[in-house]
């Protein structure tokens, strides 16, 4: 019984904490779907096309 309410904590925990670090700029933004960046750091960087195949 409470090992699934542990999960659940474990991963909102981890979700938060991913979502502060990028919006310190700890860890870059990345797609959801292909996990590649959003935004190119340098030129000829692999970054998501997923939104143009919509």
């Amino acid at each position: 019984m409470h090992a699934p309410l542990v999960l659940c904590l474990v991963l909102f925990w981890a979700t938060l904490m991913r979502a502060l670090f990028v919006k310190a700029d700890l860890l870059p933004a990345t797609c959801a779907r292909c996990g590649l960046r959003l935004e190119r750091r340098a030129l000829g960087d692999p970054v998501c096309a997923c939104a143009d195949e919509r």
